[in-house]
């Protein structure tokens, strides 16, 4: 099975990401089955779940994406409640298709919470310099 270089980097990503097994629905075990990349491709990319050898890979993959989503929607409100400096060392550590998500998704929550999207969503990821105030 083909799978394109940019879904392993994904795949890869929710692995670093998974906090071990899943609690969705016990994928079946086949010894001949597709392999924990290629069952869960085939479960991103058609929505069903084929049998698979390697179960437990499988699970830390769907745990991981579970992961990835909580933190994508942490960010997200982050920037919404000025929080975000406070992930600054974060950023440097996310791949830059983390950072479009987490842009496409603050993007998508303005439009329907506020109505427009402001400027400082396209800084999102990007070092910005934070003037210092001295006091006297």
């Amino acid at each position: 099975m083909k799978i394109k270089q940019s879904a392993r980097n994904k795949y890869a990503w929710y692995l670093q990401c998974s906090m071990g097994k899943s609690t969705f629905t016990p994928i079946q075990y086949d010894p001949n089955g597709y392999s924990a990349i290629e069952a869960f491709h085939l479960l991103e990319s058609t929505g069903v779940r084929n049998p698979c050898h390697e179960p437990d890979m499988f699970h830390q993959y769907e745990s991981g994406k579970m992961s990835h989503g909580i933190t994508v929607e942490a960010y997200v409100s982050s920037l919404f409640d000025f929080t975000a400096p406070y992930w600054d060392n974060c950023w440097k550590e996310l791949p830059a298709w983390v950072i479009m998500e987490i842009k496409h998704q603050a993007k998508r929550y303005a439009l329907s919470t506020i109505g427009f999207i402001p400027k400082f969503i396209d800084n999102v990821g990007q070092e910005i310099e934070i003037p210092t105030v001295l006091n006297k």
